[in-house]
């Protein structure tokens, strides 16, 4: 079945990715360089950072789901062959 909105379903997609690896993945960016930051507070500032990073990527998570449901409700109800 091909898809009547590609440009949004790759949007949602894309969305969903960012919100799933970005936390993560900041903080693994972190842990692994841990050692190469000359000071406590340095490493401070870097995981403030990356919790600032989490909190986004959470909500384009949540915001990306939304999007999926919506998308998926609008192409059910205006899809012609029921």
């Amino acid at each position: 079945m091909k898809s009547r909105y590609p440009f949004l379903t790759t949007l949602v997609v894309l969305i969903i990715l960012f919100g799933s690896f970005a936390g993560s993945g900041s903080y693994a960016w972190i842990y692994l360089h841990a050692d190469q930051y000359p000071t406590p507070a340095d490493l401070a500032n870097r995981l403030a950072g990356a919790q600032r990073i989490e909190y986004i990527s959470q909500w384009c998570l949540a915001i990306g789901f939304i999007g999926l449901a919506l998308l998926i409700i609008v192409d059910k109800c205006l899809r012609k062959d029921r």
